[in-house]
């Protein structure tokens, strides 16, 4: 099978400009983040989204709402804590307004300059499998339809450690459910670049089947469970189910995990997870990354993120 080359940017940003890649309600204010956006739009950098449910959704952060953010505030403040080694660990599980809620924002974004890549969550809560597909199916080709040519592109993740709805899926049927999303999405919009994002725990043999199904990049890691990178400490969020940590912590871990995953695949690989300073992605760029995915640094050491831009993008 003929690999296909992407024109994505060697830095990307993940999940840190938001559900709509316009940004982080509040943090736009603060001069050092909007710097980052003007340099994301100046260099068509990548963003890819925060994780967009087929339908609305309000997980543990509450939405923010201009005329009265406090309950955003408050929802923030307890279910995201800084950890003592630099990193984050959230439990904010998939607030946003669904799909065609949030597609619209991201036209209006795009049309403003900024290179917006879709996270769609695919996350299975057990019901019939070929109903869902075809409600996911219908979903994305009117999520094309809404943002037309700035669709050039999407990721598809499956799993949020925080969501507690999903349905606990044995190895083979989480291969079928991966494979066929793929499969769906391919057929209804050939041209799309399509992203699988990975766990740091998903086996080299759910990366061939990928590859095999039809995607054209896959992308490891985002975020760990506190459980897996801490397992002799108890999570600040141990309330809500412990958690997933970002930021410096979790480059051991996906370190790790990018090496392996490089030897037997062949397809364009972001490589990231605890990726905050120039050292970081030369790392992983010496072990194959085809392009390098940050996150937490877009709000904790901004201005090295946007050295890594002006020198990688």
């Amino acid at each position: 099978m003929s690999i296909k080359r992407l024109n994505f940017s060697r830095i990307i940003i993940s999940s840190a400009f938001g559900t709509d890649g316009g940004g982080i309600p509040g943090y736009n204010l603060l001069p050092h983040y909007a710097k980052l956006l003007f340099y994301a739009r100046k260099t068509q950098t990548c963003v890819i989204t925060k994780a967009i449910s087929q339908k609305s959704r309000v997980g543990n952060v509450r939405p923010f709402r201009l005329l009265n953010p406090f309950p955003f505030i408050i929802s923030a403040r307890k279910y995201v804590k800084r950890l003592p080694d630099g990193g984050i660990v959230n439990a904010y599980n998939l607030t946003n307004e669904g799909m065609l809620g949030e597609s619209r924002k991201i036209l209006k974004n795009a049309q403003c300059g900024i290179r917006i890549i879709p996270q769609l969550y695919v996350g299975f809560s057990g019901n019939d499998l070929p109903t869902w597909l075809h409600d996911f199916s219908e979903t994305v080709c009117r999520f094309k339809e809404i943002l037309a040519d700035y669709f050039f592109a999407s990721e598809l993740s499956y799993h949020c450690p925080n969501n507690h709805e999903e349905a606990i899926l044995n190895q083979a049927e989480k291969i079928r459910l991966i494979s066929e999303s793929i499969r769906v999405v391919k057929k209804n919009i050939p041209k799309l670049g399509l992203i699988v994002k990975l766990a740091h725990n998903d086996s080299m043999e759910l990366a061939k089947e990928i590859e095999l199904a039809g995607a054209d990049c896959i992308h490891a890691v985002n975020t760990i469970p506190f459980k897996d990178v801490y397992p002799d400490k108890q999570s600040p969020l141990d309330f809500c189910g412990g958690g997933s940590v970002s930021g410096p912590p979790i480059k051991p871990f996906s370190f790790k995990y990018n090496k392996r995953l490089r030897k037997v695949s062949k397809l364009h690989l972001i490589m990231g997870g605890g990726v905050g300073k120039i050292e970081d992605v030369r790392d992983f760029l010496d072990i194959g990354a085809d392009s390098v995915s940050c996150c937490t640094a877009a709000t904790d050491n901004t201005n090295e993120l946007i050295r890594m831009i002006e020198i990688y993008n």
